[in-house]
C-alpha cells in the first residue's frame, strides 16, 4: 500500500474525480431527457436524435464504470487493501496508481487480461 501522504493525495484525487463524474452523469441524464423530447421531425432529424442518444449512452456508460471503479478504490483505501493487485495480490506500482488511481490490477495482470480479450 502507498505511504500515508501519497495515499491521502490519491484519495483526494479519487474523491475529486468522483465529484466530477457525478456532475457529468447528472448532465448526461439531462441531455438524455432533452434528446427524448426532440423525437419529432423528418428522417434526418430522427437519425441525428438517435445518434445523439447513442453517444450520450456510451459516454454515460463509461462514466458510470469509472465511478464504480473509483468507489471500489475508495473502499479499498478504507479497508487497507488499496494498491494490491486483484489478480496476483502483489503491490501495484506507485507510478501506475498515480496515473490510474482506480486500477484493480498491476501492469502485468492488466496486460494479461487485455491479451486474453484479443
Amino acid at each position: 500500500m502507498p505511504k500515508q501522504k501519497g495515499l491521502l493525495n490519491l484519495k483526494k484525487k479519487l474523491i475529486k474525480r468522483r465529484e466530477e463524474l457525478l456532475k457529468m452523469i447528472s448532465s448526461s441524464k439531462e441531455k438524455e431527457r432533452n434528446i427524448s423530447e426532440v423525437d419529432r421531425g423528418d428522417d434526418v432529424d430522427r437519425a441525428t436524435t438517435s445518434e445523439n442518444r447513442e453517444m450520450v449512452f456510451i459516454i454515460s456508460s463509461r462514466e458510470r464504470e469509472e465511478l464504480k471503479n473509483i468507489e471500489q478504490a475508495l473502499l479499498k483505501i478504507d479497508n487497507g487493501t488499496y494498491g494490491i493487485c486483484d489478480g496476483c495480490e502483489k503491490k501495484i506500482s506507485k507510478k501506475r496508481l498515480e496515473i490510474l488511481p482506480f486500477t484493480h490490477y498491476c501492469s502485468d495482470c492488466q496486460s494479461e487480461i487485455e491479451g486474453d480479450l484479443k
